[in-house]
């Protein structure tokens, strides 16, 4: 099939916000990192391709250095790409993205979105999806030998899991155990994840559980994003002592307890990372594939861009 459609780049104070999120929510690949409130934290200038009067969307993410704009992927944004409530083809996709015209691209899509472009690198990546309408024993009965261990190691050391810790809170420990292990996160990364979770907890978009410890000591704490027919675990961070008596393990459990026979997905946002993985897995998670593409048409000396 050939496109004919009018493709247009928008800036960010020329959209539409309300077809674009009506787009979104009803796109049969929703999901909330392509919402407008998400977007303008993430990325506050973010531009927007629009087609057909808001029937066909692609959130575009831009910044610019040595004057050189470019397009890149926000933190805590997994995916991207084209949305739409009608059927997203590879053609369509490949016609999306030959029309956006930057020297410098770098971007997720969606696992809906199939891409073949010749011009662009690209990497295929793994998410995992856990489908929850199933009853919690069934659940529980695809859990690995190593998940159940450290259930029953949660158990044995008296693991209390709650809702309700503050924004403030989260944050404040979320950076102190992850600093250390994502150093490239800056102070506008941990305020944006800040803006995220108060926007999703006071609009009931978002839960924060919290695993502590028989003496109240705080070992563990997650943060899940509600979207559209499924809840993101965007952020999560334990404590060494959290890591040894299955904090972790007990949240999760804990929200797939409550959450079971519910047609939703829990996403647990994925990783390439073998040890990650395993953790996802061993709750029977399966993995779903998604994109990133790359296109680097710089001057050779100027492909330090990204470096």
């Amino acid at each position: 099939m050939e496109y004919k459609m009018e493709i247009k780049l928008l800036n960010n104070d020329e959209i539409n916000f309300i077809k674009w999120d009506n787009c979104v929510k009803s796109s049969l690949n929703a999901i909330v990192y392509a919402e407008t409130w998400f977007l303008d934290i993430v990325c506050p200038n973010w531009k927007g391709m629009v087609a057909d009067d808001y029937e066909f969307v692609m959130p575009i993410c831009t910044k610019q250095k040595f004057t050189i704009p470019y397009v890149y992927q926000p933190y805590f944004t997994q995916q991207l790409g084209l949305f739409s409530s009608h059927l997203i083809d590879e053609k369509l996709v490949n016609f999306y993205l030959k029309s956006l015209h930057y020297p410098y691209i770098e971007m997720n899509l969606n696992s809906f979105n199939k891409f073949s472009e010749p011009h662009f690198e690209i990497m295929e990546r793994t998410n995992y999806e856990l489908d929850l309408p199933a009853s919690y024993e069934i659940l529980k009965n695809n859990y690995s030998e190593y998940t159940i261990r450290n259930l029953k190691k949660a158990a044995q050391n008296k693991i209390n899991v709650l809702q309700g810790t503050s924004v403030g809170a989260f944050i404040a420990f979320y950076k102190l155990q992850i600093s250390r292990l994502v150093p490239e996160l800056q102070k506008e990364h941990y305020e944006q994840l800040k803006k995220i979770l108060s926007f999703a907890v006071r609009n009931g978009k978002g839960l924060i559980y919290s695993a502590y410890s028989d003496n109240n000591s705080l070992l563990a704490t997650a943060f899940l994003l509600q979207s559209p027919g499924r809840v993101i675990l965007l952020a999560h961070a334990v404590t060494q002592e959290g890591r040894e008596k299955g904090a972790v393990f007990k949240i999760i459990d804990k929200f797939i307890f409550e959450n079971a026979q519910k047609a939703i997905i829990l996403d647990f946002e994925g990783s390439n990372i073998a040890s990650i993985a395993k953790f996802f897995e061993g709750f029977g998670a399966k993995p779903v594939r998604y994109l990133r593409i790359k296109k680097n048409k710089l001057h050779p000396i100027l492909k330090l861009i990204k470096k």
